[in-house]
C-alpha cells in the first residue's frame, strides 16, 4: 500500500505542470497592499542555491489559497513560511514573519531574510544578492 501511495505522489507532483519561474520586477509585485520591497543579502551563489532549495520546500504555488511569505535563514538552508493576514501582504506581515522566523536567533546564520511570496498562484522572488563586492551589472534572475 505504501508503494502505491508513493507512486501516486510522484504522478501528482509530475502532473502539476509547474516549472520554477518567478516575478522579480517590483513593478509587478501585486501581492503587496503597500509599496513593494525587495531584499539584498548574500552572494550570487548563496542566493541562487537558496532559490534551488526553495522549490523543494514550497511546491506548486497553485496549492496556496492565501498570500504567503517565505523566509530563509542566513545559512540559506532552512525555510519558514507565514500567511498574510489579509487579501494582500503588507509591511506588518513581513515584520511578523521575520520575527517568527528569527525567534531564538543567536548567530547571523540564524537570521532570516524574506526570499519569496506566493499570491494568486504566482511566485514572487524577494531576495537578491547584496550589491557589495559584485562586479556583475546584470539583474539577478534565479529561474531563467
Amino acid at each position: 500500500m505504501q508503494f502505491i501511495t508513493f507512486i501516486s505522489l510522484i504522478v501528482l507532483a509530475s502532473s502539476s505542470g509547474w516549472t520554477p519561474s518567478c516575478i522579480s520586477d517590483e513593478a509587478e509585485f501585486d501581492f503587496y497592499a503597500t509599496r513593494p520591497q525587495k531584499f539584498a543579502f548574500g552572494t550570487r551563489d548563496e542566493v541562487a542555491q537558496a532559490y534551488e532549495r526553495l522549490v523543494d520546500n514550497i511546491g506548486n504555488p497553485k496549492w496556496y489559497s492565501k498570500p504567503t511569505l517565505f523566509y530563509v535563514t542566513g545559512a540559506y538552508t532552512q525555510f519558514t513560511r507565514a500567511e498574510c493576514a489579509g487579501d494582500k501582504c503588507d509591511a506588518m506581515d513581513v515584520f511578523n514573519g521575520l520575527q517568527q522566523c528569527s525567534s531564538g536567533a543567536q548567530t547571523s546564520a540564524d537570521t532570516c531574510y524574506p526570499i519569496a511570496a506566493v499570491y494568486n498562484s504566482k511566485l514572487y522572488c524577494l531576495l537578491e544578492p547584496s550589491r557589495e563586492g559584485t562586479n556583475n551589472s546584470e539583474p539577478f534572475r534565479p529561474y531563467e
